[in-house]
């Protein structure tokens, strides 16, 4: 509909405003904008217009002397609508559009461009630190040779800019941003191969400045709305390092994807959103690959409210190389107060020898995963080949904190899994106050071929598991060790299963340890560290006053063929353990040992240390491995 309103509507006009050239229109369909039409200042060329239209099949065409490095334009006599193309014949010159009135930018419009573009309805340009670019007083610009440094959004309500259906497309290395007061991209297509894209909507902000590392406004600014539907793509190639910056209040992403792949580049590109609402639905995407040699782009997520994923949506880093010299996944950093994942997943993966990115999620709310028609899952796995063990890259690494957690849902899942011959990885939550899991729900680190299960900590005050499993299992290797610190209540019931047996094969079953809780239930539910031929593992049970097990429980370290493992219990009063195999806990001969060096691949080792022979307070079962220091505009994970 507005396509066909521009159409019908809107001549296509280029005409001079007389402010810093002559008062004319200039002919089309071929509309030649030279440099007499405007001013130029060192290597800065300005021009200014009353309008600025194009229909399709025409083009606006800038020119001038080589020593230009910003073509600075404005429009200053109502809103701007182009379904034609826009060209530069100046080599490596970036174009700057601006017009408060705002823009709409039909299906047929089209870039040649040399340099970047920059379109924006900003009020002012701000160059270097005195000059100014004014486009509703143009009276107040004081013109001079310095670039432009930042937009300013002095506006009551600063106008939109719209893409109905458009392709536009910048050279290899160049830049492509819209900053307005809202952004709209309905079924449109932006490309910056190898380059960057700038996404922004301020309401009210004296400075909006693009640096090299990212968007940054004044502390005061307001923020405007960001929308992405209709099968919208964001995409800065995959040949070399590209960069997505956006930056806005709400952002909406509907069927739409924003992507950052890799090929043949050793540098991370980078997507980061700093909003305060983010929410993805019908199968939206945020994502970044590596492909061949070239590493994975880094994907940084700063939310100040609520982040929601729905319907099968997605933001995921992935390593897809097969040869010896695949590149790694980026890693994934999330901030928000709250997440909620609805049948959609947050996820890391390789699929040869390239490593698995990190997940790490802060939230100082809660995170819900539910799942009823697809897959709700924060998941970082290795599903490199068995045939390929030497080269198998390994799965990255999950820490996850929060107020609350909860999983629901027999496809809802906290997964650190390999499926092949790459290791593992660690699995680390620290929850403030519940963690709770139902329906089928799992947290898992299980080896599902010859690698190595990883490791799982958890540190929380309450964990209810209701008919659900956390499981460091393992098919054919070793299993992965537990250790779980429920400082005031852990309940297993209804089917519920702590695990990290291995199935078959020689593999030795993992080490399960859990710390101090004041009341602890088993109904209806089991705990196992048990193998197939190689060594059962052992479990340690150090409890509070409270403890209560059901006939139908079961605590378990035992091996089929191999030698069974051990079952210690410290400090649990009227606890039915029948015939279990236990031992209760002699902290003497613990602390005499000393711990080693950790790794994903050393998970059959297990050691606790005390504390002058007294017995381990929570904190010391929380040992883990952090993910490496990721920093993006103060930003750390």
């Amino acid at each position: 509909m507005a396509l066909l309103f521009y159409t019908t509507l809107t001549p296509a006009e280029i005409v001079l405003d007389g402010t810093l050239g002559p008062n004319i229109a200039l002919q089309g369909p071929d509309f030649q904008i030279q440099a007499e039409l405007g001013q130029q200042y060192g290597g800065n060329l300005f021009h200014s217009f009353k309008l600025f239209n194009l229909n399709s099949e025409e083009i606006a065409t800038f020119s001038g002397p080589d020593s230009v490095k910003n073509i600075i334009s404005r429009v200053t006599g109502g809103k701007s609508f182009v379904d034609g193309k826009l060209r530069t014949q100046i080599p490596r010159a970036d174009l700057y559009l601006l017009n408060p009135s705002g823009f709409l930018f039909g299906e047929n419009a089209q870039l040649d461009l040399q340099g970047s573009l920059h379109i924006s309805t900003a009020s002012q340009l701000h160059l270097g630190d005195s000059g100014l670019f004014d486009t509703r007083h143009p009276e107040n610009s004081l013109l001079v040779t310095a670039p432009p440094s930042a937009f300013g959004f002095l506006e009551t309500e600063p106008a939109s800019i719209e893409i109905q259906g458009s392709t536009l497309v910048t050279q290899t290395g160049q830049t492509l941003s819209l900053l307005g007061g809202k952004v709209t991209i309905n079924d449109g297509r932006l490309r910056a191969s190898s380059g960057r894209i700038n996404l922004a909507a301020v309401t009210d902000a004296n400075q909006l400045k693009m640096t090299a590392n990212g968007l940054s406004v004044d502390s005061h600014a307001q923020l405007g709305q960001i929308r992405l539907e209709n099968g919208t793509s964001v995409d800065v190639g995959k040949q070399g390092v590209g960069d997505i910056y956006i930056r806005g209040n709400q952002f909406f992403i509907d069927d739409s994807g924003i992507i950052a792949n890799s090929e043949i580049d050793k540098k991370r590109g980078l997507i980061a959103i700093e909003v305060n609402e983010l929410h993805l639905s019908n199968q939206a995407d945020i994502g970044s690959r590596a492909l061949g040699p070239g590493q994975g782009g880094e994907i940084f997520i700063k939310v100040a409210g609520k982040t929601t994923l729905e319907g099968d949506s997605q933001i995921s880093t992935s390593s897809h190389g097969t040869k010896a010299q695949a590149g790694d996944a980026g890693n994934i950093t999330l901030t928000a107060q709250h997440l909620n994942l609805f049948d959609s997943t947050i996820s890391t993966s390789t699929l040869g020898p390239g490593r698995g990115g990190n997940i790490t999620i802060k939230a100082s709310g809660d995170i819900n995963l539910l799942s009823t028609d697809y897959f709700a899952a924060i998941q970082a796995r290795s599903e490199s080949q068995e045939a390929d063990r030497a080269s198998a890259g390994d799965a990255g690494r999950i820490k996850i904190s929060a107020n609350n957690l909860s999983l629901t849902g027999e496809n809802s899942s906290i997964d650190n899994s390999t499926l092949g011959a790459g290791q593992g990885g660690s699995l680390t939550l620290n929850i403030a106050n519940q963690l709770h899991l139902t329906d089928q729900a799992i947290i898992s680190a299980d080896s599902k071929g010859i690698g190595n299960a990883g490791s799982i900590y958890i540190n929380t005050t309450f964990l209810e598991m209701d008919n659900s499993t956390i499981s460091t299992a393992a098919d054919k290797a070793d299993g992965g060790n537990i250790i779980l610190n429920a400082r005031t209540q852990l309940t297993l019931k209804n089917n519920s299963l702590l695990s990290a047996t291995v199935s078959g094969g020689q593999g030795n079953g993992g080490n399960l340890a859990i710390s101090n809780p004041y009341f602890f239930t088993l109904q209806d539910s089991a705990i196992k560290a048990n193998a197939n031929e190689g060594h059962g593992g052992l479990v340690l049970l150090i409890s509070g006053r409270h403890a209560r097990k059901s006939e139908n429980s079961s605590i378990t370290a035992s091996s089929e063929t191999g030698v069974a493992g051990e079952v210690k219990i410290d400090n649990i009063d009227n606890v039915d353990i029948g015939s279990l195999p236990v031992d209760f806990l002699d902290a003497s001969v613990l602390i005499k040992q000393h711990c080693t060096a950790w790794t994903d691949t050393q998970s059959s080792s297990f050691f606790i240390t005390g504390r002058g022979g007294l017995p381990n307070a929570p904190d010391d079962l929380q040992t883990y491995i952090p993910a490496p220091k990721l920093e993006y505009n103060g930003l750390t994970d």
